[in-house]
C-alpha cells in the first residue's frame, strides 16, 4: 500500500465514505458508501487533497450510482463547502439521493419535493426509512 495512503488510513481523519472512496481510487474496490452530510464531504475533500487526487474525483462514478449522483454535482458540492456554507453541503447531496439509489436498483419512495423517502434494495430487503426530522435508519445488507 501507498505510504501516504496509509498514513491517511492510521489517521483520525477518516469515515465510512471517505474510506471507500479511498479504496475505490487506490484499488478499485466498489461501494455504496457515500458522504451524507457537510461533514462526511469534508473528510472526502480533505483525502483528495491530501493524496493530489482532486482531479480523479471523476473516477468515483464508476464506484456505484450512488457515486455517479454525486459526482456530477462535486464541483457544486466543493463550492459550498469551501464557503463553509454547511447546510448548503448538506441540500446538495441530499438533492441527488434518490436518483443515486434508483441508479443502484433501488426501488425508491420520493416525497413531494422529490428527496428520498425510503428504498429497498434490489433483492428486497434493506434500504432506509424515514423517521422524520431529517432522521433516517438503515437496514438489512
Amino acid at each position: 500500500m501507498d505510504k501516504k495512503l496509509a498514513e491517511w488510513f492510521a489517521g483520525n481523519d477518516t469515515g465510512l465514505s471517505s474510506e471507500a472512496l479511498a479504496l475505490f481510487l487506490a484499488a478499485g474496490v466498489p461501494s455504496q458508501r457515500t458522504p451524507s452530510d457537510s461533514g462526511d464531504f469534508g473528510r472526502c475533500f480533505r483525502l483528495l487533497k491530501h493524496m493530489g487526487w482532486e482531479s480523479r474525483i471523476g473516477e468515483a462514478a464508476a464506484a456505484s450510482g450512488q457515486w455517479a449522483a454525486l459526482v456530477e454535482i462535486w464541483p457544486a458540492i466543493t463550492a459550498a463547502y469551501e464557503a463553509e456554507d454547511h447546510p448548503g453541503v448538506y441540500r446538495l447531496i441530499k438533492s441527488v439521493e434518490a436518483d443515486g439509489y434508483e441508479r443502484d436498483g433501488y426501488k425508491v419512495d420520493r416525497r413531494e419535493d422529490g428527496s428520498m423517502r425510503s428504498a429497498v434494495g434490489p433483492k428486497g430487503f434493506g434500504g432506509k426509512i424515514d423517521l422524520g426530522n431529517g432522521v433516517s435508519m438503515g437496514f438489512g445488507r
